[in-house]
């Protein structure tokens, strides 16, 4: 079950942050990113920094404590080892929760800065107090970078005209056969073999005789 606004704001009253521990504030969003990324993100990213405060208020309570424990004379250092690995937990989670602020954030810029971005160091704000010199630094590399890439090679592929599709049936007619030169001149036809002396028609019609002898 959570706290109510007037509880909530009654603990912040209560457990400030310590002079001499500002970073366990929750850091916040650079006005040069939150002018680049949409409302949504930037709502969200609001609404995990209000969480974060929660955390702030909790370290807060645990350093009085902590502090209260070191002032007595006997000191139970059990109970302070408890106490100071519980906000060195707390502490983790506010961390962890500035990164993934961060991760959501970087997803919305430009592809060349975020390599830059993601090094920076989260000190008051989340993306460090000299943003503006990070953004400069990672244009120069990119702009360095760009005059170093060779250019890409064009394709030497030769030209070549598309076949038009063809009926599954259909044949190729062959090369075609065209003479070249002169035209030829057609010489009449002779025939090879030796033609025949004309016969008589008696020949023709009464085969011949057998010689007649007479018997004895």
């Amino acid at each position: 079950m959570g706290i109510t606004k007037e509880q909530r704001k009654e603990l912040k009253e209560k457990y400030l942050t310590p002079e001499n521990a500002k970073l366990i504030d929750p850091p916040e969003l650079n006005a040069e990113i939150k002018a680049a990324v949409s409302d949504i993100i930037t709502k969200r990213d609001k609404a995990i920094e209000n969480k974060q405060k929660l955390l702030t208020l909790a370290i807060s309570s645990l350093g009085e404590g902590i502090t209260l424990l070191l002032s007595d004379k006997e000191k139970n250092t059990a109970l302070l080892k408890l106490l100071m690995d519980t906000t060195r937990i707390i502490c983790d989670c506010q961390h962890a929760d500035s990164v993934t602020r961060r991760n959501f954030l970087l997803n919305a810029v430009k592809k060349e800065l975020r390599e830059q971005l993601q090094n920076s160091k989260i000190d008051t704000l989340l993306f460090g107090e000299n943003l503006a010199e990070t953004i400069k630094t990672a244009k120069s590399i990119n702009k360095s970078g760009t005059d170093l890439k060779q250019p890409p090679q064009k394709p030497t592929n030769k030209k070549f005209t598309a076949m038009p599709s063809r009926n599954l049936n259909w044949r190729n007619p062959g090369p075609s056969r065209r003479p070249t030169g002169p035209p030829r001149i057609r010489e009449p036809a002779t025939s090879s073999t030796p033609t025949r002396p004309a016969s008589s028609s008696k020949q023709c019609q009464h085969p011949p005789q057998r010689p007649y002898y007479k018997r004895r």
